[in-house]
């Protein structure tokens, strides 16, 4: 019994130590492509609704 304890701690360890890590990055560059996007596409609507500049009678 202790050394099915053993393997799943060992397992559990393994995983937090290898699994874990590579999820927390991925995860880091998908929020960082997401609000690259959303601030990109707000600021491309946000160009879209300037009032353009009266026409100059000269």
């Amino acid at each position: 019994m202790t050394d099915l304890v053993q393997q799943a701690v060992r397992l559990i360890l393994h995983g937090l130590m290898t699994e874990f890590p590579a999820q927390l990055a991925s995860t880091a560059i998908a929020a960082l492509a997401a609000g690259a996007l959303r601030a990109w596409r707000r600021q491309r609507a946000a160009d879209h609704t300037k009032p353009s500049a009266p026409a100059s009678n000269q």
